[in-house]
């Protein structure tokens, strides 16, 4: 059993990808090898959990992008014309509607 077990660590050993310290404020730097192999860019979330083994698995959960979300739905109509300008009016619609329900209150 003993065997199997030392078998099973040197497997995992030869899987460590980079060490890091950890400052005094308990961040690390995640290598730039590991963000590359999990794709993690600014803006991503990390997930830690524990496994069956007693291990710390680190995954990435990609953060949604409205940009990533264009064309999912099928467009009733076709809106042409600036999207800073459409975002600046809907902006002024909704700070209109904000300023009304506190009115009402």
């Amino acid at each position: 059993m003993k065997e199997e077990n030392k078998s099973i660590q040197k497997e995992r050993e030869k899987k460590v990808l980079a060490t890091r310290t950890i400052s005094s404020k308990g961040q690390v730097v995640i290598p730039v090898e590991v963000r590359r192999l999990l794709n993690i860019e600014p803006g991503d979330q990390v997930i830690f959990s524990l496994n069956d083994f007693g291990e710390i698995v680190m995954r990435a959960k990609k953060r949604e992008k409205l940009s990533d979300l264009i064309g999912i739905l099928p467009a009733k109509k076709r809106v042409d014309g600036d999207f800073e300008v459409i975002r600046k009016k809907a902006r002024r619609i909704m700070a209109v509607r904000k300023h009304a329900l506190r009115e009402d209150e």
